[in-house]
């Protein structure tokens, strides 16, 4: 994707009310990002950010700054150290399953990561902060390969459209993230 089409899909999410930042191929904030995890960036103050040219993606900044989003970031076992096979398609499956009694899952923005892994969105009020969810016995340092994490307060996810330092690109599979339903607390 152009920088031309990522700073037109980064205008769309902003006038949307989703704080949105640049990032460079290693997926990481092209400077400082801190005010964008207190307000949105007006669209029209977005393009200075989308100009430089290691701009290969974008993120929305997860967390209450963008209504309560939260991404469930499903991640595959890319270096083979998990003790344990990892199957993102049957977590993704797993997690819709799991959703369908609450919201319509078909609603819920799913994204195809660059590594091969999931993004899935919810809104809540409460977003709490980032957090390793599950995981798997794995011959590295941490004796862990987390299969899912959240990215919420003081994150932020790659959406779709941006490169993979794979060289793929995320892809949208369903939903959109100005569409992301709201769930309870308790939900």
């Amino acid at each position: 994707m152009s920088n031309a089409s990522l700073l037109a899909e980064a205008q769309r999410y902003a006038e949307a009310g989703i704080s949105i930042i640049p990032v460079g191929l290693d997926k990481r904030p092209l400077g400082p990002w801190t005010r964008s995890q207190q307000e949105v960036t007006a669209p029209d103050k977005l393009a200075a950010q989308f100009s430089p040219p290691e701009v290969t993606g974008y993120a929305a900044v997860t967390g209450w700054v963008s209504g309560g989003l939260v991404c469930f970031d499903i991640d595959p076992d890319k270096r083979g150290e998990a003790l344990e096979p990892v199957d993102p398609d049957k977590v993704l499956s797993d997690l819709l399953e799991a959703v369908r009694g609450i919201t319509d899952a078909s609603k819920l923005p799913v994204f195809k990561t660059g590594s091969g892994g999931y993004h899935v969105y919810i809104r809540c009020r409460e977003p709490g902060g980032n957090a390793k969810l599950a995981g798997v016995p794995a011959r590295n340092r941490q004796g862990v390969h987390y299969i899912v994490e959240t990215r919420a307060q003081g994150g932020y996810a790659v959406l779709p459209g941006s490169k993979h330092p794979s060289g793929t690109t995320y892809i949208r599979l369903q939903g959109d993230l100005p569409d992301t339903p709201m769930l309870t607390q308790e939900q």
